[in-house]
């Protein structure tokens, strides 16, 4: 039998059910698994190819990151069988089973693995996503909501895809806001409610603490990794800016030591450190290979880079795909408006075939929060149709 804890703790797979009219299970769904109706865990399943049997794509939610290895599924009656392979700890690999019947946009059926047996259900989302693979997700702090779950239902109104959530300032060594428990377990409920998955973390401390010169600040780095692995997370976004920036060679090389350190950390808990600072592409890319660690890469922000006056489109593409966790996407106003170039940015991310998040970052101009973030949306939805 299934336990809660079993589902929480091991990333169980997914499915995905086929379009009426094109036949395909490429697509993003959403919805939860579990082994009785009163003990659920959210799921978020994106499949990118589904040729000849070729089933590929990720799995999402749950502590940890599931692989879509294969299966098989049928057309004409919508019966899958979706196979995916969970990475333990201790290096070993779980194969689950999804089996199910996929069809008019819901998917149900029955996942299992050799001594584990549930249920799961799916729902199709019309999220926004360009042919390139980039979703379109959002921080709390565009809601003007840091730290709080009652952002969740807002992304979820506005059809946006996941959530990074804000861990909180804190000074002379004080908690940050997201070490509570119970408001981590207040955000996981929410995410479980409406189906929308956290999918990193933000945290702001390092604005205060400093990596490059403040030793408390690796103390801050393992609590987020611990909230963020609570919270089902993927990404803990580390910041360096102003103070706390590593713009010369030399800060940069003894920040790139302790990330080394970390990212060793954050890679046996399955997660990633994502690199957010105001450096070129070129120290970017100079970190990442320094520490080389596939749990270290670049948070990538458009809109402060584009202000440091760097060659965006440029630089994302010097980086590549595999260097890239997730970008930031502002202006100073609504997008499309400003400084930042967003239709050779979207270009550039294209070209690089970059499967992720874009988190929004955006202000609101008219005091309108959902109008406005629903207006950098669009502009976006259109780029990205164009």
């Amino acid at each position: 039998m299934i336990t809660r804890r079993m589902f929480a703790s091991t990333l169980l797979g997914s499915a995905a059910l086929a379009d009426a009219q094109t036949h395909t299970l490429v697509g993003v769904w959403t919805g939860d698994m579990g082994p009785n109706d009163a003990n659920r865990v959210p799921l978020r399943v994106e499949i990118y190819n589904s040729h000849d049997g070729a089933i590929a794509g990720t799995v999402t939610g749950p502590p940890r990151r599931g692989s879509i290895v294969g299966g098989t599924f049928n057309a004409d009656s919508g019966v899958a069988k979706i196979l995916i392979d969970v990475a333990q700890d201790n290096g070993d690999v779980s194969r689950f089973v999804f089996d199910g019947t996929f069809r008019n946009g819901s998917a149900n059926g029955q996942v299992s693995n050799q001594q584990q047996r549930g249920t799961f259900q799916l729902t199709r989302q019309a999220l926004v996503r360009s042919p390139g693979g980039l979703t379109l997700a959002t921080m709390d702090l565009v809601f003007r909501m840091a730290g709080k779950p009652e952002a969740i239902a807002i992304a979820k109104k506005l059809n946006l895809a996941a959530m990074q959530v804000t861990l909180g300032r804190a000074v002379d060594g004080a908690p940050i806001r997201l070490e509570d428990t119970a408001l981590q377990a207040a955000w996981v409920n929410a995410s479980r409610e409406h189906s929308i998955p956290i999918n990193s973390t933000y945290l702001d401390v390092l604005h205060d603490d400093c990596l490059k010169n403040n030793d408390r600040a690796q103390m801050r780095v393992r609590k987020g990794l611990e909230i963020t692995k609570n919270l089902g997370g993927d990404v803990l976004m580390m910041v360096f800016f102003g103070k706390c920036g590593v713009i010369p060679r030399n800060e940069l090389d003894y920040t790139v030591g302790l990330c080394r350190e970390l990212a060793a950390e954050a890679e046996k808990m399955g997660l990633i450190l994502g690199f957010e600072n105001s450096s070129s592409g070129a120290d970017n890319l100079y970190a990442v290979d320094k520490v080389n660690s596939k749990a270290f890469k670049v948070w990538y922000d458009v809109g402060n880079s584009t202000f440091a006056g760097y060659d965006v489109p440029a630089e994302i593409r010097a980086l590549g795909k595999d260097r890239i966790c997730m970008f930031h996407f502002k202006d100073r106003g609504y997008l499309g408006e400003g400084q930042v170039k967003f239709p050779e940015i979207l270009s550039a991310i294209k070209a690089i075939n970059f499967q992720g998040y874009a988190n929004l970052e955006t202000t609101s101009p008219s005091g309108n929060i959902e109008g406005d973030t629903q207006r950098n949306i669009d502009y976006l939805k259109n780029l990205m149709r164009a």
